[in-house]
């Protein structure tokens, strides 16, 4: 057992967020770098309430260093959620997402659940309902994120001015 943002941390966690926009702590954010590479896998749950469904490259919730560096980032590109994280098979930058055709994402409030492990890969669901869309990588560790990255929602690392983002409360991010 740890602690993550000044909470104990059992062997299930759940860290929340508010609805906000800015940049996380980095010192916090080490702490969940610590226990989400000890654990190996994630599941990340938001309600998302985009503005419209015409923005791309808008982030909801991102674990980064930089714009284009991140171990984990949730956004909006259109009608499509995206998650792009880090791990030993993906590159940090290509993103996995709902198909454009199914338009998923839409300018409602959204209940929003990315689970990522290594047996399985990154699975969406939005609503309740998993998003049928597969992996296109297989599953790695998560050993190679960067422990000196922020925990930032609606809005994107080193930002001037915030990015325009859809609303976005995360409630919790789990390992086990």
């Amino acid at each position: 057992m740890g602690h993550c943002f000044g909470r104990r941390l059992p062997e299930r966690t759940e860290l929340h967020g508010s609805c906000r926009q800015g940049p996380g702590s980095t010192s916090n954010s080490q702490k969940l770098h610590t226990f989400l590479t000890a654990s190996g896998e994630y599941s990340l749950e938001a309600w998302v309430a985009p503005g419209n469904i015409t923005q791309e490259d808008a982030r909801i919730v991102t674990y980064s260093g930089s714009a284009s560096t991140r171990n984990l980032t949730l956004s909006q590109s259109l009608q499509r959620y995206e998650v792009l994280h880090r791990s030993t098979t993906s590159d940090e930058n290509t993103p996995f997402g709902t198909q454009d055709a199914d338009m998923l994402l839409q300018a409602t409030l959204q209940h929003v659940v990315v689970n990522y492990s290594p047996g399985t890969g990154r699975q969406i669901f939005i609503n309740g309902e998993p998003s049928g869309d597969v992996d296109p990588d297989s599953a790695g560790l998560l050993s190679e994120w960067d422990d000196s990255f922020a925990w930032c929602w609606a809005t994107k690392p080193m930002a001037t001015p915030p990015g325009k983002a859809p609303f976005a409360w995360w409630r919790s991010i789990t390992g086990r």
